[in-house]
């Protein structure tokens, strides 16, 4: 079996999931050929390793059986597996090589690319949950490369992942996602890559949102959509204009700047409404009311709020996910009281 899986993920320049081991695995249970492999009963039997790593604790004897394949020469993949096998068991924990193997792939990731992000994080997964003691040499790894790299649509779908997963949302320290912020940080992108930094600044407010920065990143924000807004659906702008203009009305932006965007809306309500006329489609004076209300409504209730509410139900509105979900990412959920 080690030698089918060692050419199933060397079979190609381009790295492999580690599903694909997996993928193998189960294709062959019912094979002749490994009627009495023991190493295919142990992976059919923990495949649940690459998201339910916290339950996994093999047995003395399926430790030998790692060992009896764990050779230099197999793909890196395979013994960084091989490796968070042993760290789930007392006795063999001291022969895992988990934390030097991570290390390893981490570099060759940054500086060959042909690397998966999807197994990055596994493997970060494995390496923090069995070697909490190992974040701060993974950390500077990460940071110094990120800090490094020309690559910006690698950095930003790393920070991404940073920043809004549950295990890994404390690894970079803020000082370091702020010097990556900035380095990153520019109004006028290929159009092809503007989602994805806005996607970077939204939840760059979303995470810092308690902190002395919110309002500087919530202010790059404003300045980024405003400068792009024309390259945005109108769909997505009749909703999402709304609340940028409160956030500049919170960040005291200049009478020109709102009646900029306020012409921007009104003019955006008008080709959403004649977009309905164009495709044959009948709007009902009712549905024309309607949408004119809903702006209204919108920017009345705003209004209407205390500064502490007006904040709590602006940021709300920018968050891709509920306000129970930020405080557990945040890890302070009582401390958030006037959420």
């Amino acid at each position: 079996m080690i030698l089918q899986l060692n050419n199933l993920l060397n079979s190609s320049l381009e790295e492999k999931p580690f599903e694909h081991c997996f993928y193998y695995v189960t294709a062959n249970v019912n094979n002749i050929e490994f009627k009495n492999d023991e190493l295919l009963v142990l992976l059919n039997k923990y495949q649940t390793c690459l998201n339910k790593y916290s339950n996994i604790s093999i047995s003395n004897e399926e430790g030998e059986i790692i060992l009896k394949n764990y050779d230099e020469s197999n793909n890196l993949l395979i013994n960084i597996l091989f490796d968070f096998f042993l760290s789930t068991n007392s006795i063999y924990r001291r022969k895992s090589r988990l934390v030097e193997h991570s290390k390893e792939y981490l570099k060759n990731y940054f500086e060959r690319g042909n690397r998966l992000k999807h197994n990055l994080f596994i493997i970060l997964n494995w390496v923090l949950y069995k070697y909490p003691e190992s974040k701060l040499d993974l950390k500077e790894i990460i940071y110094n490369s990120l800090i490094k790299t020309n690559e910006p649509t690698m950095t930003i779908s790393i920070l991404l992942k940073l920043i809004n997963e549950k295990s890994l949302i404390h690894l970079l320290t803020n000082e370091q996602l702020i010097n990556l912020y900035h380095k990153l940080y520019k109004i006028d992108v290929d159009h092809s890559s503007i989602q994805l930094y806005l996607n970077l600044y939204k939840n760059y407010i979303i995470y810092f949102s308690q902190t002395e920065y919110s309002k500087k990143f919530i202010k790059k924000y404003c300045d980024f959509y405003i400068k792009n807004i024309k390259y945005f659906e109108d769909l997505f702008n009749l909703f999402e204009l709304p609340k940028v203009r409160d956030f500049m009305v919170q960040l005291n932006y200049d009478d020109k700047d709102l009646y900029n965007v306020d012409h921007s809306l009104k003019e955006i309500g008008k080709r959403f409404k004649n977009k309905f006329k164009k495709d044959n489609q009948y709007v009902s004076k009712k549905t024309s009311l309607y949408l004119d209300k809903q702006e209204s409504d919108f920017r009345n209730m705003i209004d209407s709020l205390s500064q502490v509410n007006k904040l709590k139900k602006l940021i709300e509105n920018v968050m891709p996910f509920s306000v129970s979900k930020l405080k557990l990412i945040l890890k302070i959920k009582d401390k958030l009281s006037f959420f």
